[in-house]
């Protein structure tokens, strides 16, 4: 992949170029869903592209709410595209969690999907507590609801602790 990346160009053109390869060697057979961050850690400024993933949470002075962008980007591989950014400033203390579908639309026995209201009682359960613990608890918690059922789709998450400096 860094073959492709042009530090000086940035992201834009990443995920232009990464797209551009799916695109061409799967013929809109296969597509990819993801999110691509651009941090200044000096300035707090968050510079992201949600490339059809949209499960971006952000943490803020007490509050949980779950991110909307302005862009409508699609995922890579399905068509050509030029991607659109979205902006957050981030401030001390923030917390960002992406997480992917497969935990949200993770189904039990009875078919019903875990949800990001779940996702919210586990993390206002163990937000206080260190993150390893928090995403520990969480894949706890969805290996208990899904019991027998198979896990349907890869389970990522990623958390972003913003300390101002």
């Amino acid at each position: 992949m860094f073959e492709i990346y042009d530090f000086h160009k940035g992201l834009p053109q990443f995920i232009k170029k990464l797209n551009d390869y799916i695109y061409n060697s799967y013929e809109s057979q296969k597509f990819v869903t993801g999110v691509f961050a651009d941090l200044d850690l000096k300035h707090g400024q968050l510079v992201f592209y949600d490339m059809g993933h949209s499960y971006i949470y952000l943490y803020r002075k007490q509050k949980l709410f779950r991110l909307t962008t302005n862009s409508t980007n699609m995922p890579l591989g399905i068509q050509p595209l030029e991607p659109q950014a979205d902006k957050l400033i981030l401030h001390d203390g923030d917390l960002l969690m992406i997480i992917t579908d497969g935990i949200v639309e993770q189904t039990s026995p009875q078919n019903e999907e875990y949800g990001e209201k779940r996702i919210w009682e586990i993390f206002k359960k163990y937000k206080h507590t260190d993150l390893k613990n928090l995403k520990k608890e969480l894949f706890t918690d969805i290996k208990k609801f899904r019991a027998t059922q198979p896990q349907n789709d890869d389970m990522t998450i990623l958390f972003l602790e913003y300390k101002d400096n």
